[in-house]
C-alpha cells in the first residue's frame, strides 16, 4: 500500500510539473506573438497610392498626423499599439493602415462616399 501511495504521489507531482511547464510555454508563446508585431518608427513617412499620388504623414508614436494624398489633407488617426494599425478613420475622406515592418506601412484611402478605395504604401523617411 505504501508503494502505491508513493507511486501515486509521484505521478501527481509529475502531472503538476507538466501543467506548470505547459502554462509557462503558453505565456511565452503569447509574449513572443506580441513581440513579433512591428514597432513603428516615429517620424515622417512618404509613399504613393496605386495611381502614383504622393502619400505623406507624420507618426508621433501614438497617432498619425497630417495624412495627405497629394495636397489634400485627410487628417489623423489613433494607432493601435497591439496591432500597429489604425481602423478606417474619416475626416471627409477616409484612411486606414497597418505597419508591415518598423519602417513600412500600407493601407487604403477613399472619398468617404464611395466603395472605391485606393491602396497605398509608404516608407519611413526621417525621425523626430
Amino acid at each position: 500500500m505504501n508503494r502505491f501511495l508513493a507511486a501515486s504521489a509521484g505521478v501527481l507531482v509529475l502531472g503538476l510539473i507538466g501543467l506548470g511547464v505547459l502554462a509557462q510555454s503558453g505565456e511565452a508563446k503569447t509574449t513572443a506573438a506580441n513581440s513579433n508585431a512591428p514597432h513603428p518608427a516615429e517620424g515622417y513617412y512618404r509613399g504613393s497610392d496605386n495611381h502614383h499620388r504622393v502619400i505623406t504623414f507624420w507618426y508621433d508614436g501614438q497617432k498619425i498626423h497630417s495624412f495627405h494624398v497629394g495636397h489634400h489633407l485627410i487628417g489623423g488617426a489613433h494607432v493601435n499599439h497591439h496591432s500597429s494599425s489604425w481602423d478606417r478613420t474619416c475626416h471627409d475622406f477616409c484612411t486606414n493602415g497597418a505597419w508591415l515592418s518598423n519602417t513600412q506601412v500600407h493601407g487604403a484611402w477613399d472619398s468617404g462616399t464611395t466603395d472605391h478605395h485606393f491602396p497605398w504604401h509608404a516608407h519611413w523617411r526621417t525621425g523626430n
